[in-house]
């Protein structure tokens, strides 16, 4: 091989090389995978419940004892001792609780629940108009309990019927007619303050002239 031939093959040589080496390379670190941040869990608070508030008992009507010649002969009592009575005339009666139970009640004696009686209705009459409920008195087994009622009530002396004791106008003397007191009592405090389970017992109806 000649002078010529040689330096050929040697740059061909070189350009193979040249060509193997710039063609293979080297690959680079696989990057490893980051996580992406998470975010932090949000607490969700409940919302707050607010209780209903409970609401104000109503005396509903009640129909009279089934005996108006006498007094309720149950384990808690409600006497009066008269069955006719002169108009402004106070009217005293008792509560007795004959029963072996301790009671309680919230109207009755110091806030007298009386109710008017027509020949086709019962009307509730409201003695006290009370801006809160007074709390529950206590009567234990064998006690008796002296009280009054002055015979005036909250009514609208202009108007007639039912329609006269559902407005609380002035408190005044009831009109002439059949009138009841009743007591509504309870065997527990609780009871008592939310107006649940109670029993009744009522007193003779007796005449106001």
């Amino acid at each position: 091989m000649d002078h010529g031939s040689r330096l050929m093959a040697v740059a061909l040589s070189l350009g193979s090389l040249l060509a193997v080496l710039t063609g293979c390379k080297t690959p680079g670190p696989v990057a490893s995978p980051t996580a992406s941040p998470r975010s932090p869990p949000t607490a969700t608070s409940a919302a707050p419940t607010t209780s209903a508030p409970t609401p104000t008992p109503t005396l509903t009507p009640t129909n009279p004892t089934q005996e108006p010649d006498g007094d309720s002969d149950g384990p808690v009592q409600i006497a009066v001792p008269e069955e006719e009575y002169r108009s402004g005339e106070e009217i005293a009666f008792t509560i007795t609780n004959s029963s072996p139970s301790t009671i309680y009640y919230v109207y009755g004696c110091a806030i007298p629940t009386v109710q008017k009686i027509e020949d086709d209705a019962v009307i509730p009459l409201t003695v006290s108009n009370l801006e809160s409920i007074p709390q529950p008195t206590e009567m234990k087994p064998g006690e008796t309990h002296t009280c009054s009622w002055d015979q005036r009530v909250w009514q609208d002396p202009d108007k007639r019927g039912a329609a006269r004791f559902r407005q609380f106008v002035e408190l005044a003397q009831v009109p002439p007619g059949r009138y009841q007191l009743l007591l509504r009592y309870y065997l527990d405090r609780e009871d008592a303050l939310s107006f649940e389970n109670p029993d009744t017992t009522r007193s003779r109806i007796v005449s106001i002239e």
